[in-house]
């Protein structure tokens, strides 16, 4: 980000921000004792300051997320904003039985102490991770951070965390379909949650069954309400892809939401 204002001082280099079909998210080990508890997983979502994190980390190339797709999308439900902030989470673990004593949030005297996992290919991560843990340790919940090099690896091999940084891109084809089947069908390569919830798998096996576009949008937003009222992941930001070119030698760029799609037959390089 820092770099950003040094290449636009650059003769012919233009540098152009989009919104992506991406989404940083907190994802919710529900198989941990703690996790298994929706008022405990909500109560970190209410930690979340989404519009500090992308004003402050990604200097406002960014847009908090109310949900893993964006806004725009035909399929993204439109969320009443919950409650929010510390007096949110506090009130959210008074509510699953937690309380502030000697300034430890704990339960039946045993302190309620997370393992965050996060991975620096996406440098903004390890940030939100360390701002998250700021935030917590201010209502007596411990943090402990865990630097990991590859997620999906060590997510799906080990069990011995609660929460994780991690990015994915949502629609990459403009579709919830494979966002929704690979991180909350029990069959999902990127379940890592351990979403295993047959209401949910329902409404995904019927998103696979179904053809027409209105209804496959109907479906995915069903879907996407029931993660968010199960708080099954919690949803940061939508990072802004920022691009720098030389204009005067390359043609025909365009800057797009999707990240697999910048290299067309239209774009060429002159010398």
């Amino acid at each position: 980000m820092e770099s950003l204002e040094v290449l636009r001082a650059q003769k012919g280099i233009e540098v152009e921000a989009t919104s992506t079909f991406r989404v940083h998210q907190m994802t919710m080990n529900m198989e941990r004792n703690s996790m298994q508890d929706v008022r405990v997983r909500r109560a970190v979502d209410a930690l979340i300051n989404r519009q500090e994190i992308v004003d402050t980390i990604l200097l406002g190339y960014g847009e908090a997320a109310k949900g893993p797709f964006l806004p725009s999308l035909p399929f993204a439900p439109s969320f009443e904003p919950g409650p929010s902030g510390e007096a949110a989470a506090v009130q959210y673990l008074n509510e699953a039985g937690y309380s502030l004593q000697d300034g430890v949030m704990q339960k039946n005297g045993k302190p309620l102490q997370l393992v965050l996992l996060t991975y620096s290919a996406r440098a903004d991560l390890p940030l939100i991770a360390q701002v998250f843990q700021s935030d917590a340790k201010r209502i007596g919940v411990a943090v402990e951070i865990r630097q990991i090099d590859t997620p999906e690896d060590y997510m799906a091999s080990n069990r011995d965390w609660d929460l994780a940084t991690y990015s994915n891109l949502t629609a990459p084809r403009g579709d919830a379909g494979y966002y929704l089947n690979a991180t909350y069908h029990p069959d999902g390569a990127l379940n890592f949650s351990g979403a295993e919830q047959p209401e949910l798998t329902a409404i995904i096996d019927k998103l696979n069954q179904t053809v027409g576009a209105e209804e496959r949008a109907a479906l995915a937003e069903q879907a996407a309400s029931y993660v968010h009222e199960q708080m099954i992941n919690s949803f940061i930001l939508h990072p802004s892809t920022i691009v720098a070119y030389n204009s005067e030698k390359v043609k025909n760029w365009v800057t797009t939401r999707s990240e697999y799609y910048m290299i067309t037959n239209e774009l060429d390089v002159q010398e």
